[in-house]
C-alpha cells in the first residue's frame, strides 16, 4: 500500500520568550519574533485574536492565534492600515487546532512587509471554517505594529550586516543579498514567499502547486533544486540534491513530476532564472 505523500510545511507554534527573546518554534529550530499583539474582537462574545509577526531568513510572517470551540483558520487574511492601505494574504500556510486553540501563518511579500512598517496596523478581516465559513474582525487599540515591525526587522538586518562584516570584513563587498528582494535561499532556510513545501525564491509568491503519489511504498524526503523564470514557470529541476535522505528512483521521479507542478507569480523584475527548492515528504 503506497505510503501518504506530504509536502513539507513550514509550522510555526506558539511565541515563547527566552532569555527575553520571542521565538516561534517547529521541530528542533525556532524563529525569533515580535511580542504577541491582542486584537480585540468586534463581535460580543467572541475570543480576541492574537498575533505576532516573525522573519524566516529572507521572508516576513504573521501568525495568528485564538481559542476556539471549533473550526480552523483559511482562506484570506485581510489586513487595514491607518493609510487606507489594504493588504491581502491570500493562502494560509499553515492551519490547525491545538488544545483548543486555532493557529495559522501566512507569510507576506516583500511589498507588503514595507507597507506594514509605514502605517499601523488597525484592524484585521480572517476566516474559521468548520462545515461552514464564518468571518470575523479583531481591532487594534493601543498597538503600535509600525514601529513593532520596523525595529524588530531592522534589528535582524543589522545583526546579519555584523555577522557578515565580521566573517568577510566588508557588508558592502561581500554581501549584497541583503539588500536583493530576489536572492536565491539556498536549502536549509526556509524562504518561500508562500514558504509551503518550497524554499528559495524570494521576492515570489507562489500560485500553484500538486503532489504526485509515488508509485512504491518506499518513504523518505527528497529535495528537488528547481529553477523558475520570470513567468514564474519551473524550468528545471534536479530532485535528490543535499537534505534527501532516500534516493530510490520511485521517489526521485514522484518528486520531479511534484516539483514540476508547482508555479510562481510572474514577476517581470525578477532575474532570468531563479534557483530555489522544493522538499517532499514521503
Amino acid at each position: 500500500m503506497n505510503k501518504s505523500l506530504k509536502i513539507l510545511f513550514v509550522a510555526f507554534f506558539v511565541a515563547l520568550s527566552t532569555n527575553g527573546q520571542n521565538l516561534f518554534f517547529i521541530g528542533e529550530n525556532s524563529f525569533p519574533s515580535t511580542e504577541t499583539i491582542i486584537l480585540s474582537s468586534n463581535s460580543s462574545g467572541e475570543e480576541d485574536l492574537n498575533i505576532s509577526f516573525a522573519k524566516a531568513e529572507n521572508n516576513g510572517l504573521i501568525t495568528l492565534d485564538r481559542k476556539v470551540d471549533l473550526g480552523e483558520f483559511g482562506g484570506k487574511l485581510i489586513i487595514y492600515l491607518s493609510n487606507g492601505n489594504v493588504i491581502s494574504c491570500d493562502e494560509v500556510e499553515l492551519s490547525e487546532i491545538v488544545d483548543g486553540r486555532a493557529r495559522a501563518v501566512y507569510f507576506f511579500t516583500n511589498e507588503q512587509l514595507n507597507q506594514l512598517k509605514g502605517s499601523n496596523l488597525l484592524r484585521v478581516r480572517y476566516t474559521l471554517k468548520y462545515l461552514v465559513e464564518k468571518n470575523y474582525s479583531a481591532s487594534n487599540k493601543d498597538a503600535q505594529t509600525d514601529k513593532i515591525i520596523t525595529a524588530f526587522f531592522d534589528k535582524s538586518y543589522r545583526s546579519k550586516q555584523m555577522e557578515m562584516k565580521e566573517s568577510y570584513g566588508s557588508v558592502e563587498e561581500s554581501n549584497s543579498s541583503l539588500v536583493d528582494p530576489y536572492v536565491s535561499t539556498y536549502y536549509g532556510s526556509p524562504g518561500s514567499g508562500s514558504g509551503s513545501g518550497s524554499y528559495g525564491l524570494s521576492g515570489r509568491s507562489l500560485a500553484s502547486k500538486e503532489a504526485v503519489r509515488q508509485e512504491c511504498n518506499e518513504e523518505g524526503r527528497v529535495v528537488v533544486q528547481i529553477e523558475v523564470d520570470r513567468s514564474g514557470k519551473v524550468i528545471k529541476v534536479t530532485p535528490g540534491v543535499r537534505g534527501t535522505t532516500n534516493n530510490s528512483s520511485c521517489l526521485l521521479e514522484s518528486a520531479r513530476k511534484t516539483a514540476l507542478g508547482y508555479s510562481w507569480n510572474s514577476d517581470d523584475n525578477a532575474p532570468d532564472r531563479q534557483i530555489g527548492f522544493v522538499v517532499v515528504n514521503f
